[in-house]
């Protein structure tokens, strides 16, 4: 079973002013056909975030065309909101498009039963 439930929801958010970004929580667990819903919840109204697929291997990020937010509707107003259902099992890494190595997550899709 998985750790996030369904409906999943992970935050984008950041202590603001220079603060940490990040996920939260940054790495979670999914059932197979489970979407995924990323809100903007930054208290910093208008400091951008993407969701982006890709691993960030030494710091640089690599999209992997998996799921992208993009960065034409950059994410940052609150309650703005980025989905993708997960139809593979496997673990996605993936990034903030505009904060790279400082925002990093994990998706792990948990194979059917």
């Amino acid at each position: 079973m998985a750790n996030c439930p369904d409906p999943c929801v992970v935050e984008l958010v950041s202590d603001g002013g220079g603060g940490e970004d990040s996920f939260s929580p940054p790495s979670i667990s999914i059932n197979l056909g489970q979407t995924v819903t990323w809100t903007y919840a930054d208290p910093s109204v208008g400091r951008p975030h993407t969701v982006t697929s890709g691993a960030c291997p030494g710091g640089t990020c690599v999209p992997d065309g998996e799921f992208d937010s993009g960065f034409a509707d950059l994410l940052d107003t609150t309650g703005e909101m980025f989905m993708h259902t997960f139809t593979v099992a496997g673990t996605f890494p993936y990034h903030c498009g505009v904060h790279l190595e400082d925002m990093q997550g994990t998706v792990t899709v948990l194979p059917a039963p």
